[in-house]
């Protein structure tokens, strides 16, 4: 980090930010885009698994992106769970949706499972 958000990054107090999740949040508080609850939909429904990334990292991504939207914006469970399994690797999204989760937090187990 340069300039400003290096200094705000050495004036965080020792031990003030306990994990990755915590300095996310801090740094998006100061620093975030002002995305519309619209846009944050659109971003999380192209959202795409990397090849080598590991699908505890991109869960925690896709839940990141997802606990930025206003709760009036969210979509419906199904279509949440249609943007995590689309977003996965085809075979893994085929062996996810044949578990028939109900909801998205047991498509996110299913694919870590996998």
């Amino acid at each position: 980090m340069i300039g400003v958000a290096s200094t705000w990054y050495f004036s965080l107090g020792i031990e003030s930010v306990t994990s990755w999740a915590a300095f996310q949040q801090a740094f998006l508080n100061s620093y975030g885009d002002d995305k519309t609850p619209v846009a944050l939909v659109l971003e999380l429904s192209h959202l795409k698994m990397e090849t080598k990334e590991k699908f505890k990292d991109f869960s925690f991504w896709f839940k990141t992106l997802f606990n930025r939207i206003q709760a009036s914006a969210i979509p419906i469970e199904e279509v949440l769970m249609e943007f995590y399994i689309t977003a996965l690797p085809i075979p893994t999204a085929m062996w996810v949706k044949r578990s028939n989760a109900q909801t998205l937090q047991g498509v996110i187990d299913e694919a870590v499972k996998v």
